[in-house]
């Protein structure tokens, strides 16, 4: 069906080769899809969320089970660090998944913020090219 879904799964994905599950919310995805295709990853599966309140706790954790072979849990976003849905999503899910983050570093001062924002999208997509292609996830 063509409805709305609070999760969305990887349709391209080999469960038994993902060895990483990239969690994302919002436009951050088609990126982080372009340098999976570009670089032509197998063991990584992009995992959209789409509603993140109520957490859809259930279905992630349903996902987790599904990729088995999965011991690296991401949460990918174009904010820095201190913005964005990190602490929201640590919160949730850290008891669960031993999830760590890539995002950019945090930053303080709000006139800054459109510069870091419009760069936000190249930095992560960046970071996670260089980690896609080293095959190995060196987390900050």
């Amino acid at each position: 069906g063509g409805g709305f879904q609070e999760v969305i799964d990887d349709a391209m994905a080999d469960t038994g080769k993902i060895a990483k599950l990239v969690f994302c919310s919002g436009k951050i995805y088609y990126d982080l899809l372009a340098e999976k295709e570009k670089l032509n990853s197998e063991n990584i599966a992009l995992i959209r969320i789409e509603q993140l309140y109520p957490f859809p706790e259930k279905q992630l954790l349903t996902l987790t089970e599904k990729y088995k072979n999965a011991k690296t849990y991401i949460w990918a976003q174009e904010e820095p660090a201190n913005m964005g849905a990190w602490d929201f999503v640590r919160k949730m899910l850290s008891t669960k998944l031993n999830i760590k983050h890539i995002a950019r570093p945090a930053v303080r001062p709000v006139a800054v913020l459109q510069r870091v924002l419009s760069n936000s999208i190249k930095f992560v997509s960046k970071k996670l090219l260089i980690k896609f292609s080293k095959n190995a996830f060196v987390l900050f």
